[in-house]
C-alpha cells in the first residue's frame, strides 16, 4: 500500500523540530574560543622569544667586544708566536749547545785563550795555547767532528815556549 500523508497543516508527523541553537553552533563556538586561546598563547610566546633574542644579541655583542679587546688580541698574538716557534724549533741555535760541543772537543792539554763568534754567519774564532805543536794539530782534527770548515793558522811560539794558534770554524747548528 502507498503511504499518503493526509495531514492538513503540512507538517510531517515523523519530523522533529530542530532547536534554534544546534550542535553546529556549539561546535563552531568551541572552535572560535580555541582559536582565540591559541592566538593569545602565541602572542605571549612571541614576546618571550623576542626578549630572549634581544638578550642573545646583547650577549653576542658583548662577546664580540671581548674578542676584539686589546687583551684578547695579545693572547691571540702570543699563541700565534708560539705556533711560529713550534715551526722553527729544529732550527733554533742555542749558544749553550755550542759551548757544550766546544767543551767536549777541546783536548785537556789545550787551553782556549779567546773566543769570538759572528752570530749571523755562525763563524767561531778561537785562540789556542799548548805546549806541543802536535796538540794543536790534534785539536783541529777534534774540532772537525763537531764543526764545519775548520781552518788552523797563525801558529807561533811564545817566549815561554808555548805554541799559540788560531782556529776559525763554522758552527754546524747555525748553518
Amino acid at each position: 500500500m502507498v503511504n499518503i500523508n493526509l495531514s492538513r497543516d503540512g507538517k510531517n508527523s515523523e519530523s522533529r523540530e530542530t532547536p534554534l541553537v544546534g550542535t553546529a553552533f556549539w561546535l563552531s563556538s568551541g572552535l572560535l574560543v580555541f582559536a582565540v586561546v591559541v592566538y593569545g598563547i602565541l602572542l605571549s610566546y612571541n614576546g618571550v622569544v623576542a626578549s630572549q633574542m634581544a638578550g642573545q644579541r646583547l650577549n653576542v655583542s658583548n662577546l664580540a667586544a671581548q674578542v676584539n679587546s686589546p687583551s684578547a688580541q695579545a693572547v691571540t698574538d702570543f699563541f700565534r708566536r708560539g705556533e711560529e716557534v713550534q715551526k722553527h724549533i729544529g732550527t733554533i741555535v742555542i749558544p749553550g749547545d755550542t759551548f757544550g760541543r766546544l767543551e767536549k772537543t777541546v783536548l785537556p792539554s789545550v787551553m782556549v785563550l779567546s773566543y769570538q763568534r759572528d752570530g749571523q754567519a755562525g763563524i767561531i774564532k778561537l785562540t789556542l795555547q799548548t805546549a806541543a805543536l802536535k796538540d794543536i794539530a790534534q785539536q783541529i782534527l777534534s774540532f772537525k767532528g763537531s764543526f764545519d770548515n775548520v781552518i788552523g793558522g797563525n801558529i807561533s811560539v811564545g817566549s815561554d815556549g808555548l805554541f799559540t794558534g788560531e782556529v776559525t770554524m763554522t758552527d754546524k747548528a747555525s748553518s
